[in-house]
């Protein structure tokens, strides 16, 4: 769920700002990575196909919005746990 609250906070920080975005697929595959991340970070193995290469493919647009958009910018990244039940 984590991964999913971070595309909910993604989309409030989105539709705040003035911007159009043409090149929604690497603007997605941006947001996609930091779902995958946040997610590692709480200690799941499943990265989604990304590695730490991936941001070398994200264009300039991407690259202006990767901080404005990444997941230790919510409140609720700093309280969550997770438990691999597995």
């Amino acid at each position: 769920m984590g991964h999913e609250f971070t595309h909910v906070g993604q989309i409030s920080v989105l539709g705040s700002l003035a911007t159009s975005y043409s090149d929604y697929k690497s603007l997605l595959y941006m947001m996609e990575f930091q779902g995958y991340s946040y997610g590692s970070y709480l200690g799941s193995t499943n990265y989604g196909g990304f590695n730490a290469f991936s941001p070398y493919n994200f264009n300039d647009l991407s690259l202006k919005l990767f901080s404005k958009l990444n997941w230790y910018n919510y409140k609720f990244t700093t309280t969550a746990r997770f438990i691999n039940p597995f």
